[in-house]
Formats: C-alpha cells, structure tokens, sequence
C-alpha cells in the first residue's frame, strides 16, 4: 500500500498543479477576451467616426459644388458687363478705363471732341 499511497499523493500533487496552471490559464484568457472587447468596441467607434466624417464631406462637397456654381455664375455675368473693343487687347486700360476710352476715342474719331 505504500506504493500506492506515493502514488495517489503524486497524481493528487500533479492535479493541483494542473488546476493551478488552468486558473492562471483562464484568469489570462479572460483578460485577453476582456481587452478583445475593448477594442471591439474602439474599432466600433473608430468606423463611427469615420461615418460622421464620410457624411461631413458630403455636406461639404455639396456646399462647395454651389460656391462653385455661384463662382462660375458671377464670372459669366460680370463678361456679360464688360465692353469688348475690338483691336484693343485687354488690360490695356491699366488702373483707368474711362481715361483710356477717351483717349482711344478721340484718336478714332477726333470730330467729336467738345
């Protein structure tokens, strides 16, 4: 029976310890799945994040579509305002137009001069 008794004390010593290193084993496995979650959750937030963003610039690619169309408006109206001569390249008038109209004027028709 001694032999017997070493040996049920040997097998009782090794299930300790195996209880032991499967208590340490779990305690890390539910830490791991506790820190899976977290950054689950973070992921979660992140790819919300991202969708408030995504909505922004297409509020924002709206906005500057309109900017863009009312830019383009104002361009063609203000070429609808201007006087074309003809001849006479652009930006030859400098900081003066009304002197430089006058000039070219009484140059090309000098009767009319008062």
């Amino acid at each position: 029976m001694g032999r017997s008794t070493t040996a049920f004390a040997q097998v009782w010593a090794d299930n300790a310890s195996i209880q032991q290193s499967l208590s340490e084993v779990t305690g890390r496995v539910v830490a791991l799945s506790t820190k899976c979650l977290e950054l689950q959750q973070r992921v979660a937030n992140v790819k919300n994040m991202g969708s408030a963003t995504d909505k922004g610039v297409e509020v924002h690619d709206g906005y500057l579509a309109l900017v863009q169309t009312k830019i383009e408006d104002f361009e063609n109206c203000q070429r609808r305002n201007n006087l074309r001569i003809f001849g006479i390249r652009e930006g030859r008038e400098r900081d003066d137009p009304r002197q430089f109209i006058v000039q070219v004027f009484g140059k090309a028709f000098p009767e009319c001069q008062t």
